[in-house]
């Protein structure tokens, strides 16, 4: 999946992780090592187990699955930008 591929690659750029040469299951404490509480490492997660589900389950996904890893995609970006304070709230949603 297109957008599994983007986030390992977002989250190898922004911290330096060796998101697209690790498994699912190798990545995931890594980031959450680096998580400052703001739910991305919970985003993380659902993204690439959705990702995961998608193309090693031959399941296919939902409208739903593709909006709701779409949406904590873009949290996930949002969440730990370069100069995101901690604990930002995305638009339309209360400060973790």
């Amino acid at each position: 999946m297109a957008l599994s591929e983007t986030v390992r690659r977002y989250l190898g750029a922004r911290f330096g992780l060796p998101a697209m040469d690790r498994t699912t299951t190798e990545l995931l404490p890594l980031v959450r090592g680096l998580d400052p509480g703001r739910g991305v490492w919970e985003d993380v997660r659902d993204v690439l187990r959705i990702s995961d589900d998608a193309k090693f389950a031959a399941r296919t996904g939902t409208s739903e699955d593709a909006g709701d890893a779409m949406a904590r995609s873009v949290r996930i970006v949002d969440r730990t930008r370069a100069g995101a304070p901690e604990g930002a709230a995305v638009e339309g949603e209360a400060a973790c």
